[in-house]
């Protein structure tokens, strides 16, 4: 007779002296309880079993078993297990109570072969060829991942310098070699690298931008005033300026400059401007220099003593416009009376803008007689003009004095 029996009839008062019986009970058998009924799973990744609500319900669970299907066991209440092939399992639970009564559970288990991540692919766009402290761009929004996504991007630029994201930019302090370095993670942990090599040169010297001013219209000797101070350097500074005239004179190495123009023409005027790097540029002008209005007078005088005829300049000339005017002698000059004092005058204007050349004169015997012409001469191609006229003096019927003169000019 087991002792929970014994207890149970000395409670009830069912044993006494005279009076012995035996009676019999069942052992009910423990419940096995399996938390989460059937269940999935991966290769290689655990499983977790909970047996703890196993009961007994006439006493006490002695143990609890675990049979995972594989050849794999537990005697947690709380157990796990990896399963090393894919397939289906029966797992079972066996609960034992105190009196060595037992019950089993089971579920079902299927497990699938682990998919491996497939790590992710780096793709970098971006400058390969620089100069110092310029800014590089680089893109990596071309990186794939075929099984997921990615979840981060981080920059190596080869100086020291990071960066994240998928769009970044730098700039380098030193000329060189750099190996611009991409690694990008994905969503299961997995990485990638991708690399780019850019070469960051020295920074080229940009050359200067010289600028003469406008085109500009002077006259002979007339001072023009030129300026280059316009000019610009666009990396550093101007170091010295240099102008040439195009006439063949001195050239000026200021950045304002002034030069007068002795002959009629149109010139190229160079400015060549030089940095602080020692490359140049350079920048043309036009002068074009025109005649003046010049206008003058002049005399012709005969001389009776003389017998001769001379043309003698009565105003200054300029030197830009020469004119030379030639007389005869005359053929009857010894018939002029001693005491006459026979005069020629004459005056000419001329206007190289009109192209012509106008002249008057008279001639006064010194008896009354006054003989009048007038002459018009114009410039003949652009250089020259020319032109002659003759004019003979009588007094009393006979020839005096003819006086033949030329005009003739050059620029």
């Amino acid at each position: 007779m087991s002792y929970r029996l014994l207890a149970l009839i000395l409670a009830l008062g069912l044993l006494s002296c005279g009076d012995s019986k035996t009676r019999t009970y069942e052992n009910l058998p423990p419940e096995p309880q399996i938390e989460g009924g059937d269940r999935q799973g991966l290769v290689g990744e655990p499983l977790a079993f909970d047996g703890r609500a196993s009961k007994d319900p006439d006493g006490t669970l002695a143990s609890l078993t675990w049979d995972f299907g594989d050849g794999g066991q537990s005697s947690e209440a709380m157990a796990s297990h990896t399963y090393l092939t894919a397939g289906s399992y029966t797992v079972t639970l066996t609960a034992t109570d105190d009196v060595g009564a037992s019950g089993s559970a089971v579920v079902r288990v299927s497990i699938a072969a682990k998919q491996v991540n497939q790590p992710p692919v780096p793709a970098i766009l971006g400058d390969t060829t620089l100069e110092v402290a310029q800014l590089g761009s680089f893109d990596a929004r071309g990186s794939t991942d075929p099984d997921g996504a990615i979840a981060s991007y981080a920059w190596g630029f080869g100086d020291g310098a990071t960066g994240t994201g998928t769009q970044v930019q730098h700039a380098w302090g030193r000329p060189g070699t750099y190996d611009i370095t991409l690694v990008v993670t994905d969503n299961q942990g997995a990485t990638a690298t991708a690399k780019l090599t850019l070469v960051v040169q020295a920074k080229a010297n940009r050359p200067p931008v010289a600028d003469p001013g406008a085109n500009k219209t002077a006259h002979p000797d007339e001072q023009v005033a030129f300026d280059g101070s316009a000019s610009l350097d666009p990396d550093g500074t101007i170091a010295s300026y240099e102008w040439d005239f195009g006439d063949g004179s001195t050239k000026a190495t200021t950045a304002l400059a002034t030069h007068a123009y002795v002959a009629v023409g149109r010139y190229t005027v160079s400015l060549k401007v030089t940095d602080d790097q020692g490359a140049t540029g350079t920048a043309t002008a036009e002068v074009d220099v025109q005649p003046l209005a010049y206008s003058g007078t002049y005399a012709v005088n005969a001389d009776p003593a003389e017998a001769w005829c001379s043309i003698t300049k009565a105003t200054w000339i300029p030197t830009q416009l020469v004119l030379t005017i030639s007389g005869t002698t005359a053929t009857a000059d010894e018939i002029i009376p001693p005491d006459a004092t026979p005069k020629i005058h004459y005056s000419g204007t001329w206007t190289e803008a009109t192209r012509t050349f106008h002249m008057t004169g008279d001639f006064n015997e010194g008896m009354g007689i006054v003989h009048h012409f007038t002459y018009h001469g114009t410039f003949q191609g652009t250089d020259t003009f020319t032109g002659t006229d003759t004019e003979q003096v009588v007094s009393n019927g006979l020839p005096l004095c003819t006086i033949e003169w030329q005009v003739t000019g050059t620029r």
